[in-house]
C-alpha cells in the first residue's frame, strides 16, 4: 500500500466528547502507517477543549509532521497543505 500525502483526522468535540490517550495513539499510529503527514481538523469547542488533544498528538512524535486546523473543511486544508492524495480517518 502506497502512502498518501496526508491523512486527515477529524477531532469532533461538538457533543462534548474527549479523546483519551489510547485513541490519540491510534490516530498517530494510523497516520504513520498511511501517510507522510497527519492533518488534524478540530470541530466545535474553544482552544481549551481541542488544544490538549492536539498537544498530546504533536508531543508524541518528533519525526512525523502533524498540522492542525480548526473548523476548516478537508478539501480546503488539503489545498493549503499541498496534499495531492489524502484519506480521511474515521475512528
Amino acid at each position: 500500500m502506497e502512502k498518501k500525502d496526508c491523512l486527515f483526522a477529524i477531532l469532533d468535540f461538538c457533543g462534548g466528547g474527549s479523546y483519551d490517550q489510547q485513541k490519540l495513539r491510534e490516530i498517530l499510529k494510523q497516520g504513520r502507517i498511511r501517510a507522510r503527514k497527519l492533518v488534524l481538523i478540530s470541530r466545535c469547542g474553544g482552544a481549551a477543549v481541542y488544544l490538549p488533544a492536539v498537544r498530546a498528538l504533536a508531543s508524541e512524535n518528533m519525526d512525523f509532521p502533524v498540522r492542525h486546523y480548526h473548523e476548516l473543511e478537508v478539501a480546503e486544508a488539503a489545498e493549503l497543505e499541498g496534499c495531492g492524495t489524502y484519506e480521511v480517518l474515521n475512528l
